[in-house]
């Protein structure tokens, strides 16, 4: 053996030997922390949305927890009041009354509701609960739901008061905390355990020497438990129904569902008592010559059976006469009716006809109504069939009778299906008691053992005639039994009218009792409420909780009211339900509106141990490795009381094996929730003890027989359970190991220890020479020692696996098995445990189970972390405050390449197997992915995979960082903190991870808002997410063409923050389509985003080099779209952009410090004029090249683009590559282009031969594009003022003409003309007759285009014209184009067409090679699709356009729009708006998932508000 072998197997000897001497986790003070305990005073946030109504979501808080409501993306700038039912503190909870207050303190338990409005109406827009949790106390000691370990005990086994506390001293033995008392009331005859006789009195069965026992008396009793016992007492409270026998209820019959108060009972009366007759007539033997003898048996016995009931006993009934009209009776009354009034104007052909049965209220056969005076009306008709009045009255009269007919046949045939239904329900319950190897076998059918169950008690009432009983004055004395329905709404009462539970025979009837009749309100039913509410007054006095027995059947209404009185007595009262819903989010109903505090669940549901063990994931903790590890989280799922067996559900034994009371019970204990079990239980009872046929008591512990059967297992189970808890061991896994056997471990993220329980199932009878050997689990850290191990033997031979047979009964005492034994021992070392073999692998341990792990064994194991591993966590856990002082000296590009950066943007993103690439490289890429991982506990997601794998990721951004110098040290500080996480167990190495990224990501975040304008540092959430894409689309990245040296230098705070390192950054158009080279900077998209996302954004260096770069390019009065800024080849073929860069100009000046200075700045101009072959590198002041650019449109120009061909545009023709530009001499309007060429942002040229599109621009907007005019007349006018300030060295243009006459236009003079001419050549009223009109009271999207039709389509340009160039519009026109143009309006974009237009086609696809022109190749790119950008235009026109009511009205829209940016913008990996979606807002994924002028655009609309 190797010298470090040997020292490791000492140090495991050693820690091993200390856990002979510790009692339990909290004597390992060396290792262990100072016990942890969540205390209250959380502060949590309920975001708010429209329509979301949330009754079915839990949201759980403890007392003391603050929570805040926010606005929601949906109620984005809205004025919200919210509305709760919280009191005010010291004042009673009053369900229905509501205070307003946008932050509660939660200082009392129980659910309240709350609601939110947003309008003067005060209507409700959506609403939820809070669920505030009790603080449950045992003496001084807190103890939090998932420590409570519960004990069910039938109070009717307990007998004589006395020996109660000996009865009950093995609970106590056994570790349980809490014990649930079953009903302690006096029972009914039928002695079941649930079926109360009076609510108000104890059961006699506890009297002491006849000696009643008084509510004084178990009073004390309960007080000794809760002070000297240390238990929490919980007692069942019954309120759906009472023993038939209840002196209370003769009294007061009303309190029931009788046949007088719901007479809609009477047709399943009616069958119930054919059926008993049916009963007593097998049972005589009349119908053996049927086939059908008292002892049915067997299938054939069955089928005779199902025939004599539906060919026999059904028809007989006529029940579908209580729901029919008497056909004769109303033929008759409609003729006395037809012949005293005129016939009505309704053609025979005339409206369909509207007859419907009215029910008649006492259900009398034939009974129902009609609507007579409507029949006539429908009826009482001209006929053309007939020439003198007597016929046409017997014709009238004859279509009636036919309706009335079809009617009736239509609901006979209803109450045909449901006797059906019955018939089979009936054979169905016969097979099962009777026929069926599973079932009880009751044999024959006799008084005692009737065949059918009966659905009525009748208080001893008897008749041959049924009807006279139910139809008498005895109806009230009928009383609808209780029961249980399979798969039934339980928000719905199945014994109301509606129902055709009773009729159907779907009801699974307790016979012992009725069901209670509470109706709507007290006043329904006086007595009742008043009489319940007492019952559960005086039983909330004496215990500490309440179990809502059969909560699924108890009407809301009811529940809520007597849980608000019980919580005014002891409002900390503990609340535990049953529910079979078998919906979660049914089940949050019920928590929500009767504050439940814990849902009984049973590990018996589970089908094998697979389906136990996900119970056990699946009802507490959080994931092991959880990324949100000690951040406190509201409830999502209400706290279970996790039980191994409840009281009311058969025994293991008859489910499963002996040998699972261990296994079931250890998977039991090690989860994190509230644990329970049946008294019995642990003793080894080897039957349910019934809640009705059980007369025995449970055996005092004192009695000489009794036998302990596994309790020092389940006492030790217990103390594990609750150390757990109590010392923070929060998160759990399930491994399965093999099909039987199961492995949870129990983590606590802050000491990283965990404690693992193996359990070997044994849910069928066991092969004796299966073990675990060849199985076993990995876990980080090192063995410590076996807390517990455990295992059930049969006595005489301990290697067989025997199960029990005869199961003896004491006649006086509820007994256990004595022929089994627990072999059990605790605190052993690992190297003395037999059933293990633990051998360290590197950082971990491998735990090898052997051949002596046997089924129906349980091993407990824990095991420590090593101090390396702890001080690393520890070290995670703190801020770095090295890591805030390095990003402080971080400019804004130096945060963009830590943050962002896609592929194409120097570098390549990082990929993660089994997922894809990353988005950016930066951290935004990883933290996009973790925090959706964070949010869904997804820790199985291919990311966290990687990151248990290996340190690629973090290798990747460290390097990454450390390649630039200014983020170097920013890297070399990470990498230090990286290398804690190599010192984690693998598998939480993610949390690791993301514990150091989100740190950094989220100071990286704060530095880049405090080095942007004010505006985007104290806007809301929106806000800050829209002026981050600033930094997101600004990068390092060259584009732009060398600026002057005057001008790379002249700026103190350069984007990267060091003024020694001169660098450009370039606004990206999108990402990642257009991140570098030819396509990053485009000069329209530039000039439409650089207003938003650098002006805004206080980024005015950035802004005014983007200006000064694209100004160096002028050429032909144009600055290129595309703009290569290494290859110095920029291309002219866009008309719009030069606008766009004026227009931007003219912001600059008005937006950034000193703007006007820009105007002096001096240009690097690559072309100083059109024919210059090569970038020469002139310097001229801005205001000449914008002088430049303004004269050439004055003069006019055409041109043909260089190097024209294919090697520049495959798909363009030869046409195309021609331009021409110019200024309308009579409307001043700029036009250009033609129907080849498409030099406006709707860009998209033809490529699909198929379709014949190749080379046809599908927007070519030749003309006078609408939105270009009114640009150029916003910069018009912004000169002029200039100019007159002396700011602008020139006044006007100038030109000759084709005579050679000089004609000049001052700016003033110039823009007055296009004022004078908008609207007349723009606007299309109702009075335009124009042939190629599709809409009226538009605005043109373009004046004087090749093909007229062109001009009169509706599209959103002329949106941007009104945001522009407000003074061009009448305001009427205005807004009634704005009313027109709601057709645009999609989610997030706006319609590029109009979607009536023949050409729209609102789905773009590039990748779409059919023949279909309008969208083969992405053809329709601007024709329909939802383009964003545009969508920024269209707000802000209503916003400014609107008045009165309607702009209100256009503020709530805006604001809702903003809302669905703002939610894609969270739920977006890219952290952005896309380029442009499909009809109506879906996903276009040939869209960039980020655009610039997307986010500019919306974050323009953002000042508004």
């Amino acid at each position: 053996m190797s010298l470090f072998k040997f020292i490791e197997k000492l140090i495991n000897w050693f820690y091993s030997l200390i856990g002979f001497f510790c009692i339990d986790l909290k004597g390992y003070e060396d290792i262990l922390p100072v016990e942890v305990i969540m205390k209250p005073g959380n502060s949590y946030v309920i975001e708010l949305n429209r329509g979301e109504h949330l009754e079915t979501s839990l949201f759980g808080v403890k007392k003391g927890d603050k929570v805040t409501f926010k606005n929601g993306p949906s109620l984005y700038g809205e004025q919200v009041k919210v509305y709760t039912e919280l009191p005010k503190k010291g004042s009673y909870f009053s369900r229905g009354c509501y205070h307003q207050n946008r932050e509660v303190t939660c200082w009392l338990p129980g659910a309240f509701r709350y609601y939110f409005t947003t309008g003067s109406d005060g209507k409700e827009v959506g609403s939820g609960y809070i669920n505030v949790e009790p603080e449950i106390l045992l003496g001084d000691e807190p103890l939090p739901l998932e420590c409570i370990q519960c004990i069910t005990v039938l109070a009717k086994c307990l007998g004589p008061y006395g020996s109660w506390l000996d009865r009950l001293a093995a609970i106590k033995e056994s570790g349980y905390n809490a014990i649930h008392f079953s009903p302690v009331q006096e029972l009914g005859s039928s002695e079941s355990g649930y079926c109360l006789r009076e609510q108000l009195k104890l059961n006699p069965t506890f009297a002491e020497d006849q000696n009643p026992m008084s509510w004084e008396q178990l009073s004390k009793i309960v007080s000794t438990l809760r002070t000297d016992w240390k238990m929490l007492t919980v007692c069942d409270i019954v309120l759906n129904h009472s023993a038939n026998e209840s002196q209370w209820l003769q009294d007061h019959p009303e309190c029931t569902y009788n046949l007088e108060n719901s007479k809609h009972l009477r047709p399943a009366y009616l069958l119930d008592a054919a059926l008993a007759n049916v009963s007593k007539t097998v049972a005589s033997g009349v119908l053996e010559s049927y086939g059908i003898s008292s002892y049915i048996t067997t299938e054939g016995n069955l089928e005779a059976l199902r025939f004599h009931l539906a060919a026999r006993v059904i028809p007989q009934l006529k029940l579908h006469e209580l729901f029919m009209v008497d056909v004769r009776s109303y033929v008759s009354k409609f003729q006395d009716m037809v012949s005293q009034n005129e016939p009505s104007r309704r053609t025979e052909s005339g409206e369909p006809l509207m007859m419907k049965i009215i029910q008649d209220p006492k259900y009398r056969r034939l009974g129902s109504t009609i609507d007579l005076d409507l029949a006539v009306s429908l009826f009482n008709i001209y006929r053309s069939d007939c020439y003198d009045e007597d016929t046409r009255r017997r014709r009238c009269a004859e279509a009636f009778k036919v309706c009335l007919e079809e009617l009736n046949a239509k609901i006979k045939s209803e109450i045909k299906s449901h006797l059906v239904a019955a018939v089979e329900a009936c054979i169905a319950s016969v097979r099962y008691f009777r026929v069926q190897k599973n079932g009880p076998k009751l044999g024959p059918v006799n008084e005692e053992n009737p065949l059918f169950p009966r659905y009525f008690f009748c208080n001893g009432l008897e008749s041959d005639n049924a009807e006279i009983l139910g139809y008498g004055d005895t109806a009230k004395m009928i009383w609808a039994h209780n029961g249980w329905v399979m798969n039934f709404d339980p928000e719905m009462d199945f014994a109301e009218e509606g129902s055709h539970i009773y009729l159907r025979r779907e009801l699974i009837p307790w016979g012992d009792s009725v069901k209670l009749r509470y109706g709507e309100k007290e006043e329904d039913c006086p007595f009742l409420w008043s009489h319940m509410k007492e019952y559960v007054e005086q039983t909330v006095k004496v215990f500490d909780g309440v179990r809502l027995d059969n909560c699924h059947s108890t009407p809301l209404h009811v529940a809520q009211y007597l849980l608000d009185a019980a919580r005014k007595i002891k409002p900390d009262l503990y609340i535990v339900a049953e529910l079979f819903t078998n919906s979660d989010l049914t089940d949050n109903v019920f928590v929500n509106k009767l504050g439940i505090t814990s849902l009984i669940r049973e590990s018996m549901s589970g089908w094998d141990s697979h389906e136990v063990g996900r119970l056990v994931y699946r009802y507490g903790g959080d994931v092991v490795g959880s990324l949100l590890s000690g951040t406190r989280r509201p409830r999502k799922l209400a706290p279970a009381l996790f039980f191994d067996m409840s009281h009311d559900n058969p025994h293991p034994i008859d489910k499963r094996t002996i040998y699972d009371v261990i296994p079931s019970s250890g998977l039991v204990a090690i989860a994190a929730c509230g644990t329970g079990s049946t008294f019995g239980y642990d003793q080894l009872v080897p039957h349910q003890v019934d809640v009705v046929k059980e007369g025995r008591l449970y055996m005092a512990r004192s009695d000489a027989r009794f036998s302990k059967g596994i309790m020092d297992v389940k006492k030790a189970l217990n103390k594990l359970h609750f150390s757990l808890v109590k010392d923070g061991f929060s998160q759990v896994f399930v491994d399965q190991l093999t099909s039987d056997i199961v492995a949870v471990t129990r983590y606590n993220p802050l000491t990283m220890e965990s404690v693992i329980l193996i359990s070997y199932t044994v849910f069928f009878n066991p092969d004796p020479a299966a073990s675990g050997s060849g199985h076993g689990i990995t876990i980080p850290g090192m063995a410590h020692s076996v807390l517990l191990q455990a295992r059930l033997v049969y006595k005489p031979d301990k290697d067989k696996y025997v199960m029990p047979t005869a199961k003896n009964k004491f006649s006086d005492a509820i007994n256990g098995l004595t022929d089994y034994e627990v072999l059990m021992s605790e605190r052993v070392s690992i190297d003395n445990c037999p059933m293990l073999q633990a051998t360290p692998t590197g950082s971990s341990v491998r735990l090898n189970l052997t051949d002596n792990f046997k089924p129906g064994s349980v091993l407990v194991i824990r095991v420590i972390s090593r101090n390396s591993s702890r001080a690393a966590a520890d070290k995670l856990r703190s801020k770095s405050v090295e890591i805030e002082k390095a990003v402080f000296r971080l400019g804004l590009t130096d945060i963009n390449f830590a943050l962002f950066r896609c592929d194409g943007e120097g570098g390549s993103v990082y990929h993660v197997p089994g997922h894809g690439n990353l988005v950016y490289q930066g951290l935004q890429g990883v933290m996009s992915l973790l925090e959706e991982i964070a949010a869904k506990d997804d820790l199985g997601h291919p990311l966290c995979a990687n990151l248990r794998a290996g340190p690629w990721l973090g290798d990747y951004m460290v390097n990454r960082l450390k390649s630039r110098p200014s983020t170097n040290y920013l890297g070399d500080l990470i990498q230090k903190e990286l290398k804690n996480i190599s010192e984690l167990p693998t598998g939480i190495k993610p949390w690791g991870y993301y514990k150091v990224f989100s740190q950094v990501h989220s100071v990286l975040v704060s530095r880049a808002l405090s080095l942007l304008s004010t505006f985007a540092q104290e806007g809301d959430e929106l806000t800050r997410l829209l002026s981050l894409c600033s930094v997101q689309m600004v990068a390092e990245v060259s584009s732009l063409p060398p600026l002057c040296e005057s001008v790379l230098h002249s700026n103190t705070a350069l984007s990267n923050g060091n003024a020694d390192q001169v660098s450009v950054a370039t606004l990206a158009a999108g990402l990642p389509h257009f991140s570098n080279g030819l396509m990053r900077c485009w000069g329209r998209d530039t000039f439409i985003a650089l207003r938003g996302l650098l002006l805004l954004a206080g980024r005015y260096h950035e802004a005014r080099c983007h200006i000064l770069g694209f100004a160096g390019c002028l050429r032909h009065g144009l600055i290129p779209n595309l703009l290569d800024g290494e290859g110095l080849n920029p291309r002219y073929n866009c008309r719009d952009a030069v606008f766009w860069w004026l227009y931007s100009i003219k912001e600059y000046c008005l937006l950034a410090p000193s703007g006007t200075d820009i105007l002096r700045d001096s240009v690097n101009r690559l072309y100083p004029k059109d024919d210059t072959p090569k970038p020469l590198f002139v310097e001229q002041q801005l205001s000449e090249v914008i002088q430049e650019a303004l004269t050439v449109h004055f003069q006019g120009l055409t041109f043909r683009e260089r190097n024209a061909g294919h090697q520049i545009d495959e798909h363009m023709v030869s046409e195309g590559f021609d331009n021409q530009i110019g200024i309308h001499p009579h409307t001043g309007f700029v036009f250009g282009g033609n129907e080849w060429n498409c030099g406006t942002w709707m860009d998209k040229m033809g490529s699909s031969v198929e379709a014949g599109t190749k080379g046809k621009p599908a927007t070519p907007r030749d003309g006078s594009a609408v939105e270009m005019v009114g640009l150029l007349y916003s910069v018009l006018k912004w000169l002029a003022t200039l100019s007159d300030l002396g700011e602008y060295p020139h006044r006007g243009v100038s030109r000759l003409s084709k005579d050679g006459v000089a004609v000049t236009w001052s700016w003033k003079e110039w823009s007055q003309k296009i004022k004078d001419n908008f609207e007349e050549e723009f606007w299309v009223g109702e009075d335009c007759t124009n042939r190629y009109v599709n809409r009226r009271n538009i605005y043109k999207d373009t004046c004087g285009a090749k093909h007229e039709w062109a001009d009169y389509r509706l599209r959103p340009n002329f949106t941007v014209a009104m945001v522009v160039a407000p003074e061009l519009f009448s305001r009427e026109h205005a807004a009634l184009a704005l009313k027109t143009s709601r057709v645009l309006e999609g989610p997030l974009g706006t319609k590029t067409l109009d979607p009536s237009d023949l050409a729209y086609a609102g789905n773009y696809d590039n990748d779409n090679n059919s023949s279909d022109y309008r969208v083969a190749r992405g053809y329709n790119y601007h024709q329909g699709p939802e383009w964003l950008w545009v969508s920024g235009y269209y707000w802000r026109a209503k916003l400014m356009f609107s008045e009165g009511s309607d702009r209100l009205a256009a503020l709530k829209e805006a604001k809702q729009w903003l809302g669905r940016a703002w939610t894609h913008l969270r739920s977006s990996p890219w952290r952005g708006l896309p380029e442009l979606t499909n009809s109506d807002g879906n996903i276009c994924y040939h869209s960039c998932p980020t655009q610039a002028w997307s986010a500019a655009t919306f974050l323009e609309v953002r000042l508004f508000f």
